[in-house]
Formats: structure tokens, C-alpha cells, sequence
């Protein structure tokens, strides 16, 4: 292959719009080793997948070995497939593990058994027993809403935007950023902004979400580690029907900020109070790297920081 061709099997050609593969980001200069351990806002470790996909479309090539694994699926604003109107899958149906995940053998799990088709789960619970192999093509997912597949498709339609001008690109890497930022004052604040989610179910997926994070800290503060907090809810969740509950609606504030300047300002009064709260803040606001609207709504809240008052958060959101 030339090297175009092998770099059209990474995600290197993404990071113009997606911010978080890059090997310069915040003001940082980052390895690709140290990228894919520390960046969680890619699934360096497992992949979500579409069985839809993974079935294949009907060619000779495609019935024998099954559908391609997209490159995409490992990102964490990849929730569901636009074509087959699905939510991906992020853990094998029969043994529960993630999807390929990776161990020290590669990239790939298993590489060795031979036979395994590609479409089957790799993943190996009992080293001393042969992988899974149930065939990942045959789960069935739950279908996106019309708001998700939305959604997906302004996501896809964003990554997969052509690189015309600097200018868009920084405005879609900027939206990429905006959407991160947004995601973790949710989940910082929750349950602050809970009354503003429209979907009960989704709301209710969230609130589960976030009191195992909490019990998740909870736990590794009683074993005597220190916990950051927001580097726990800057983590987007592997199940897609959680991660797109949450992108629906970090994308409806992020989408106007100047008008939900009320509920931002609500949330950030709901986080943790601390200097790593605002110096998280500060490297988004400065330097370009959130969208302009984004960063004034910021700074006019955090000016000054003394207006802020914490507000009480309880465990969860209970409704009546």
C-alpha cells in the first residue's frame, strides 16, 4: 500500500475536524502512544459497532466475510448508524465483554485463532478457552429516536466534512470541542440540568449513568487514591444509547449558548468547586480552541468567579 492508502486505514484523517486526535491539542504536544491511553474522548481500547453493517451488503465478498468495521465506530460522537437507523453495540451480546478490546497481543484481539470469522466476538473471558465467537452481525440493537438520528447524521456529516478552508475546519474542530465541554458540565453539575431533558427516557439513562460514576469515586477514594473529578466525567460512556442521550443535549446548549446562558450558568454553579474546575475552563476558553459564543457565555459567568454560588446536588434525579 502507499502511505495514503495506509493512513486511510487510521484515524489520522479525521483529526483536522476532531480535535481530541490530535497530536497538538490544548496548547500540548502529544505522542500517539500517549494519545491513545490518555485520550478519552477516543475508544483506543474497545469499539462500538453496527450488526447491520457487520452483516454485509449482499456481495459475494460480503457474505463470506462479512461487512468492514468502521474506522468511526471508535469515537465516542459516533453513537448509531444513520443507515440502519440503529444504535451501535459496545459489548458482545453472549459474553458481555467489550468489542475488541485490546490486550497485549495488539490491536486486534485474538489474532492468532484461525478460522474465527470476522464478524464473531474475539474476546477471550477464560484465557485458557477458546475466544467467544459469537457473531457480533446477529445482535439486534435498539433503533436511534428521529432527534438521535438527527443528530448522527450532523455528526457524520461533520467528520466526514471536506477540507476546503482552515477556517471551516476550526469551526468543526471547535463544535467537536464545544460538544465535549458541554458534555462534561453535564455530568458534572447533574443533576442540575435534568429538568431540561425532554425525553424521560433518556433522562433516566443519564441519571443511572452518572450515580455509577459517583459510586465508581466513591470507591476509589475509599481505597485511599485521589480522584479528579471532571477527568471521571470528561469520559464519555461506551453504551451508545447513554452517550447519545448525552450529546442530545450538550448539542441542544451547544448549539446556542448565548441563549442558554441561564442553564450553563446553573451548571457550572452545580460543579465541583475547585482550581481545576477553572483552569479546565480556561484552557477551552483561550486559544481558539471552543467555538467564540461558547467562550463569551463563559466569560461572562465566570466574571467574576465570586458571583458563582454552589448549588446543593443531590445523589440523582428522582421524578414523582
Amino acid at each position: 500500500m502507499s502511505q495514503a492508502e495506509a493512513e486511510n486505514l487510521t484515524l489520522a484523517p479525521f483529526a483536522e475536524h476532531y480535535p481530541s486526535l490530535r497530536l497538538s491539542y490544548l496548547g500540548r504536544t502529544r505522542t500517539v502512544a500517549g494519545l491513545f491511553v490518555k485520550e478519552h474522548w477516543v475508544f483506543s481500547g474497545f469499539t462500538r459497532a453496527c450488526p447491520a453493517c457487520l452483516a454485509g451488503d449482499g456481495s459475494p465478498v460480503q457474505n463470506v466475510h462479512g461487512g468492514p468495521w468502521a474506522r468511526t465506530w471508535r469515537l465516542p460522537v459516533v453513537f448509531g448508524c444513520a443507515e440502519h437507523h440503529s444504535l451501535l453495540i459496545n459489548q458482545c451480546p453472549s459474553c458481555q465483554q467489550p468489542v475488541h478490546a485490546r490486550s497485549a497481543s495488539g490491536l486486534l484481539p485474538a489474532p492468532s485463532i484461525a478460522g474465527l470469522h470476522p464478524a464473531a466476538c474475539r474476546a477471550t473471558p477464560d484465557p485458557d478457552a477458546a475466544a467467544c465467537g459469537c457473531r457480533l452481525d446477529t445482535a439486534e440493537p435498539p433503533a436511534m429516536s428521529d432527534h438521535q438520528a438527527a443528530l448522527q447524521h450532523r455528526l457524520d456529516a461533520l467528520l466526514h466534512a471536506p477540507a476546503s478552508t482552515r477556517s471551516a475546519a476550526n469551526h468543526t474542530a471547535r463544535y467537536f470541542n464545544d460538544l465535549r465541554i458541554t458534555s462534561c458540565l453535564i455530568g458534572a453539575s447533574w443533576p442540575v440540568a435534568a429538568d431540561i431533558v425532554d425525553d424521560d427516557a433518556e433522562r433516566e439513562l443519564i441519571d443511572e449513568h452518572i450515580r455509577r460514576l459517583r459510586q465508581t469515586m466513591d470507591a476509589t477514594r475509599a481505597a485511599g487514591r485521589i480522584v479528579r473529578e471532571l477527568e471521571f466525567y470528561d469520559r464519555p460512556p461506551p453504551d451508545a444509547a447513554v452517550g447519545a442521550a448525552i450529546l442530545s443535549l450538550a448539542a441542544r446548549l451547544a448549539d446556542d449558548p448565548g441563549h442558554n446562558e441561564s442553564e450553563i450558568r446553573r451548571m457550572l454553579a452545580g460543579m465541583p468547586r475547585s482550581s481545576q474546575t477553572n483552569v479546565w475552563l480556561e484552557r477551552y476558553r483561550r486559544g481558539d480552541h471552543c467555538s467564540p459564543a461558547l467562550a463569551q457565555t463563559v466569560t461572562a459567568i465566570l466574571r467574576p468567579p465570586t458571583q458563582l454560588t454552589p448549588l446543593p446536588r443531590p445523589a440523582s434525579f428522582t421524578t414523582d
